[in-house]
């Protein structure tokens, strides 16, 4: 699968050390997202191993 994004260098290398990215928690509203987006996460974690125990994943959609 391809999947394409628009990152920062910074991000990218991210990526490639860890395998994976995750949201700078400075930049999460959490008043306003915190509770949704923590929903969210459970939901997933119901269903996908979360094996970094990442507090907030990028999420990607996969349309067919």
């Amino acid at each position: 699968m391809k999947l394409v994004s628009f990152q920062s260098i910074d991000a990218f290398k991210q990526l490639v050390n860890k395998g994976y990215l995750e949201t700078d928690e400075r930049f999460v509203d959490v008043k306003k997202m915190g509770p949704t987006y923590n929903w969210l996460i459970d939901k997933m974690n119901e269903n996908i191993t979360n094996e970094y125990s990442v507090k907030y994943p990028l999420w990607c959609w996969v349309k067919f």
